[in-house]
C-alpha cells in the first residue's frame, strides 16, 4: 500500500493513503496510523485490530478535568493490559507538554501512548471540547465518540463483553442567555425553569450583569439535594456544603443525590438531575430565594427547613487572659495558606507562615477551613477576637497538618482548641407520602 507522509507542528506523521483530512463518525472504520513526536526515532502506532478495544482520549494542558483522570487512566492501563489500549492526545507540542510535568511534579505523567502537537487526529474527529473519548474495536470501528464521564470500569467491562449499551455521545456545548426559549418548552416543570438537566446546554451566557442580582442560574445537573441546598442557603446567608450539615430522611437517597461512584454518573444524571432558572422583577431581588423554595416545595416530595442538633465539634477558646494576638501595626502581610501558591510558573511556599496587620476573621477562616476539611467536624469560635492581628506558623502546621502541631502553635497565641457537643445548624430534608 502507498504511504503519505504530513509533517504537522512538530510531530512527523505517516498513514495509509487517503486517511488525511477525512472525517469519521460513528460506524466509520479507522484505519492504521503512526505518529513521530518530538525529536524520537520511535513511532507511536494506532492499530485498533491489535487490542479489543481501543481509547483515544483527547485533553490539553488547560482541561483540568482531563489532568485529574490520569490516575484512573494509570488504573484502567493495569488493570485491562493486553484487551484495552488508551492513547492520550493534546494539540500543545512535545516540548511544552513534557515542561507540564517538569513544572507541575504533582501530576503523575500516565505510562500510556500520548501524541502531543495534534491537529490530523482532532480534525479527524471533529473534537469540539474536551475531554473527548473516542471509542474503537478489534475490527477498527469507531462505536462512540463521548465526553469523560462515560469513560469508566462499568462500561469498558460491558464492552470487552460485546453487551449492548448506550452511551450518550460527546456533544458540543450550546451557550445560551436564557432557558426561557421556546426550543426547551417541552421540558417546562414550573413557573420558573424547571427541567431535566438538558445535556451539552450551558445557561447564563452574555447576561447582563444587572440580571445577576435578580437571577438564580443552576445549570450542568443538579441533585434535588443541591437545589434545596441552595434555596436555603441564601447566597452566603447559611453554608449547608459539609456533610454534615444536611440530614436527608428518605427511603432512596440515590433519587435526591449524586451517587457516591462516578460509574454510575451517567445513568443516575439522566433521571435525576435538574436544571433550574429563575428571574425576578426589578425590586423583588429579596424574594428569589422564598420563590425558589416554593418552586422545589411545588414539585419534589420533600419538606424542607432548617433545625439546629447536638453534634460533636472542634472549639476554639481562650486559655488565658493575656492578649497575644494583637498586632504591632507595620504593613499589612498574608502568606497563611495551606497550599502552595504559583507565580511566574514557580512554587511559593515560604517557610513561615503570617498574617500580619490583617483581620482577626482571616486567622479563624483559615483555622476553620483546616479543621473541618481535615478532621471532618464542625469547627466554633467562641474567641470573637476583635481587631488586627499578628500571627505566624510554621509551615509544616498548614502544608502537613496534624492536630498536636495546631494545638502547640495555638497555645502560643494563648488559645486551645477543644472537643464539645454544640448546636450545630442543619438543613433537613424529609421525604413526603
Amino acid at each position: 500500500m502507498m504511504t503519505k507522509t504530513v509533517y504537522i507542528a512538530g510531530a512527523l506523521l505517516i498513514l495509509a493513503s487517503g486517511a488525511f483530512g477525512q472525517t469519521l463518525k460513528k460506524g466509520d472504520r479507522f484505519e492504521k496510523m503512526s505518529f513521530k513526536n518530538g525529536n524520537g526515532d520511535d513511532l507511536i502506532e494506532i492499530d485498533p485490530t491489535k487490542n479489543k478495544l481501543t481509547i483515544i482520549d483527547f485533553w490539553s494542558h488547560s482541561c483540568s478535568a482531563c489532568i485529574k483522570s490520569f490516575p484512573k487512566i494509570e488504573e484502567y492501563r493495569n488493570a485491562y493490559e493486553g484487551d484495552v489500549e488508551i492513547i492520550l492526545v493534546n494539540p500543545e507540542s512535545a516540548d511544552s507538554t513534557e515542561n507540564l510535568f517538569k513544572i507541575r511534579t504533582w501530576i503523575e505523567k500516565p505510562k500510556v501512548k500520548m501524541i502531543s502537537g495534534d491537529r490530523v487526529l482532532q480534525n479527524m474527529f471533529n473534537v469540539n471540547g474536551r475531554p473527548f473519548i473516542v471509542w474503537i474495536d478489534s475490527t477498527a470501528t469507531v462505536r462512540a465518540m463521548t465526553d469523560g464521564i462515560p469513560f469508566n470500569k462499568k462500561n469498558i467491562y460491558r464492552f470487552l463483553r460485546n453487551e449492548d449499551f448506550a452511551m450518550n455521545e460527546h456533544t458540543k456545548v450550546t451557550y445560551v442567555t436564557s432557558f426561557f426559549d421556546k426550543q426547551f418548552e417541552h421540558d417546562l416543570l414550573a413557573y420558573s425553569y424547571l427541567a431535566k438537566h438538558q445535556i451539552g446546554i450551558n445557561n447564563g451566557a452574555k447576561k447582563h450583569r444587572s440580571f445577576y442580582e435578580r437571577d438564580i442560574t443552576l445549570s450542568g445537573g443538579y441533585s434535588v439535594v443541591m437545589l434545596f441546598q441552595h434555596a436555603f442557603e441564601e447566597g452566603d446567608k447559611f453554608d449547608f456544603g459539609k456533610p454534615w450539615s444536611i440530614v436527608l430522611k428518605c427511603e432512596d437517597s440515590s433519587i435526591y443525590k449524586v451517587p457516591e461512584s462516578r460509574e454510575d454518573y451517567d445513568s443516575w444524571r439522566e433521571e435525576h438531575a435538574y436544571d433550574y432558572d429563575m428571574r425576578v422583577p426589578l425590586g423583588k431581588e429579596k424574594e428569589k430565594y422564598k420563590l425558589m423554595k416554593d418552586d422545589l416545595h411545588r414539585y419534589f416530595p420533600i419538606k424542607a427547613h432548617i433545625d439546629t442538633i447536638q453534634l460533636p465539634a472542634y472549639v476554639l477558646v481562650k486559655n488565658q487572659n493575656r492578649d497575644m494576638l494583637k498586632t504591632k501595626g507595620g504593613t499589612p502581610i498574608n502568606t497563611f495558606f495551606a497550599t502552595p501558591k504559583m507565580a511566574n510558573g514557580e512554587i511559593i511556599s515560604p517557610e513561615k507562615r503570617q498574617l500580619v496587620n490583617q483581620p482577626y476573621e482571616k486567622f479563624s477562616f483559615r483555622i476553620k477551613s483546616l479543621v473541618e476539611i481535615k478532621l471532618n467536624k464542625p469547627f466554633i469560635d467562641l474567641v470573637q477576637y476583635k481587631g488586627n492581628v499578628d500571627v505566624e506558623f510554621d509551615e509544616l502546621t498548614l502544608d502537613f497538618f496534624t492536630m498536636e502541631g495546631l494545638v502547640e502553635e495555638l497555645d502560643r497565641y494563648g488559645l486551645s482548641i477543644e472537643e464539645r457537643i454544640m448546636p450545630i445548624p442543619v438543613l433537613v430534608l424529609e421525604e413526603q407520602q
